[in-house]
C-alpha cells in the first residue's frame, strides 16, 4: 500500500503540472494575444460549466465501470488529441479549436481526478486514506500556485504548442506511473463518495 501511496502522489504531481502549465499559457494567450477580456471571461466560465455539468455524470460512470480502464482511457484520449495540436499548431490560433481542446482536456482531467478519488481506499487502504487525501490536495493546491508563476516566466520564450509538448511528456510519464498502481478492489465506499464531493468542491474553487 505504501508503494501505491507514493506512486499516487507522484502521478498527481506529474499529471497535473503539465495540464496546469498549458491551461495557464492558454489563458495568457486569450487575455494578451487576443486582447479580449470577453474571450478570457468565456474561457473561465466554460471551465466552471464543464466542471458543474460533467462531474456528476462522470461520477456515475466511475461507480459503474472499471476504474483502471477509465483512467487509461482518459490518458489515451489526451495522448491522441495533443499531438494533433502540436503538428497542426495553427489550430492554436483559432478560437473555436482552442475551446474544443479546452473542453476535451477538462473532461479527461475530471475523469482521471474523480476515478482516483473514488478508488483511494482500494489504492492506499484505510490506514493511509486520510494522509493520501490531504497530501494529494496539498499537491493540487501547490501546483495551482506554482504553475502560473512558472508558466508566466517561460511564456515569453516559447510558443503555446511547446507547452503541449511539455504536457504530452507529463501525460506519458503519468500513464507509465499509473500502470504500476494496483487497484485492490473496485467497490466505492461511503468514505470515497464523501471524498469525491469534497474533491469536486476543491477543484471548482481552484478553477475559479
Amino acid at each position: 500500500m505504501k508503494r501505491n501511496y507514493y506512486l499516487l502522489l507522484l502521478f498527481t504531481l506529474i499529471s497535473i503540472i503539465g495540464s496546469e502549465l498549458f491551461i495557464f499559457a492558454l489563458s495568457f494567450k486569450l487575455l494578451y494575444d487576443y486582447k479580449s477580456p470577453l474571450y478570457f471571461t468565456t474561457y473561465l466560465v466554460t471551465l466552471v460549466i464543464i466542471e458543474v455539468l460533467c462531474a456528476p455524470l462522470i461520477g456515475k460512470l466511475v461507480d459503474h465501470y472499471t476504474k483502471k480502464k477509465l483512467v487509461i482511457m482518459g490518458q489515451i484520449i489526451n495522448l491522441c488529441i495533443i499531438p494533433i495540436f502540436i503538428v497542426f499548431n495553427h489550430l492554436l490560433d483559432n478560437i473555436i479549436t482552442i475551446f474544443i481542446l479546452l473542453i476535451i482536456l477538462t473532461i479527461t482531467d475530471i475523469i482521471v481526478g474523480l476515478t482516483f478519488t473514488s478508488g483511494l481506499v482500494g489504492i492506499v487502504g484505510d490506514t493511509l486514506l486520510e494522509k493520501a487525501v490531504s497530501n494529494r490536495e496539498a499537491i493540487i493546491r501547490m501546483v495551482s500556485i506554482v504553475a502560473p508563476i512558472l508558466g508566466g516566466t517561460i511564456y515569453a520564450f516559447i510558443h503555446l504548442s511547446d507547452f503541449l509538448i511539455i504536457m504530452i511528456i507529463t501525460e506519458l510519464l503519468s500513464l507509465v506511473l499509473f500502470l504500476f498502481i494496483k487497484f485492490n478492489h473496485e467497490q466505492t465506499s461511503e468514505k470515497n463518495k464523501e471524498t469525491i464531493e469534497e474533491n469536486q468542491m476543491t477543484e471548482t474553487g481552484i478553477l475559479k
